[in-house]
């Protein structure tokens, strides 16, 4: 299943790298951000360094340029669980 979704950076570092503590997560995240094509790509999209939530579109950008996440779809979940109800009316929509 896709998702259209916002997620914070920190959240889809942590699906990238599960295994690492947030902070190193996203800093490794945050490497990968910072190199070209997906940057430029990015900052097409309108994506800014400092950024801290990511547009849909922006997700979509760096899945289809790094490919998605082992588990992905049960992190969403996870995800959503974690933060109710409310995590899934205000930033997913199912397409």
């Amino acid at each position: 299943m896709k998702y259209n979704i916002f997620l914070k950076n920190r959240e889809l570092a942590m699906a990238y790298f599960p295994g690492d503590k947030p902070k190193t997560a996203q800093q490794k995240f945050a490497k990968w951000l910072r190199i070209d094509p997906l940057r430029r790509k990015l900052e097409s999209l309108g994506w800014k360094p400092y950024q801290k939530v990511l547009t849909p579109k922006q997700v979509a950008c760096i899945i289809d340029h790094v490919g998605e996440p082992d588990n992905y779809e049960d992190y969403i979940n996870f995800l959503i669980k974690e933060n109710g109800d409310d995590f899934g009316k205000t930033r997913i929509l199912k397409i």
